[in-house]
């Protein structure tokens, strides 16, 4: 029984989180915009949410995910943006 109900539910969650493959044009765009940008602090122009799950309109607010960015080799060095 034990093992019945755990293949239904492995079912269940392989079924239910469908792939959204290609929907994620708008966050690359911007981090293609953050990564070529020479300034230290960006305005990106889209309207998706990066790094996070808002939009950050704050530039201090992106500070902790300008060091991830910059960690994971997407930047050259740590910047900040903002959106508006």
């Amino acid at each position: 029984m034990y093992v019945i109900s755990l293949i239904i539910i492995g079912f269940i969650f392989t079924f239910v989180d469908k792939p959204e493959l290609g929907q994620n044009t708008c966050e690359k765009g911007a981090l293609t915009q953050l990564s070529n940008s020479p300034e230290k602090c960006v305005l990106l122009k889209n309207d998706c949410s990066v790094v996070a799950w808002d939009k950050i309109t704050d530039p201090k607010a992106s500070e902790l995910d300008g060091r991830l960015l910059y960690y994971w080799g997407i930047t050259k060095d740590q910047k900040l943006y903002y959106q508006k």
